[in-house]
C-alpha cells in the first residue's frame, strides 16, 4: 500500500475552504475599495472575476465526511449552520462573478471583452472602469463581503 496522500482529509478541506474564504474576501474588499477611489484597470476586474471562480471551485469540491462537525467544533460554535452559511458565501461569490462576466464592457461585433487598446507604438494601454460605472459592482461586493466574518 503507498501513503494516502491524495486523500484531502477534514483538516485540510476546513483549512482550503478557510484560508480561500479569507483571501476572496480581502481581494474583493481591495478592488471594491479601489474602485470606490478612482479610476481603476477593467483588467483587475476581470481578475477577480477569475479569483472568484477559483474560489467556488474550492468551495464546491468534493468534501469528506464529518467535514460539518469539524467546522463547528473549530469555531466552537455548535449552532453554526455551517451548511446554510457556507451555501449563502458561496452564492454570493458565484452571483458577484457572474455580475462581472455579465456586465463587462464588449465588442458589439465579436463579443470581445473591452480591455485594453494599442497605441501607435505597439504599447498596451489599459482601459479603466470609473468610480461611476462601479456603484453596482460594489454593491454586490458588500453583498458578498457580507457572507463572511
Amino acid at each position: 500500500m503507498s501513503y494516502p496522500a491524495s486523500i484531502q482529509t477534514t483538516h485540510d478541506a476546513f483549512a482550503s475552504i478557510n484560508n480561500t474564504a479569507i483571501r476572496i474576501k480581502q481581494r474583493v474588499i481591495a478592488v471594491r475599495n479601489a474602485s470606490a477611489a478612482g479610476p481603476i484597470p477593467r483588467q483587475e476586474v476581470l481578475n477577480l472575476q477569475l479569483d472568484l471562480d477559483r474560489a467556488s471551485d474550492v468551495f464546491t469540491a468534493p468534501k469528506p465526511a464529518g467535514l460539518v462537525q469539524y467546522t463547528k467544533d473549530q469555531f466552537n460554535d455548535q449552532t453554526l449552520d455551517v451548511v446554510a452559511e457556507f451555501t449563502t458565501m458561496n452564492n454570493a461569490a458565484i452571483q458577484l462573478r457572474d455580475w462581472i462576466f455579465n456586465n463587462f464592457p464588449r465588442d458589439a461585433g465579436s463579443g470581445a471583452v473591452l480591455a485594453a487598446t494599442v497605441d501607435q507604438d505597439g504599447n498596451r494601454v489599459e482601459l479603466t472602469f470609473s468610480t461611476a460605472q462601479l456603484a453596482t459592482f460594489r454593491t454586490h461586493c458588500d453583498t458578498f463581503v457580507a457572507t463572511i466574518s
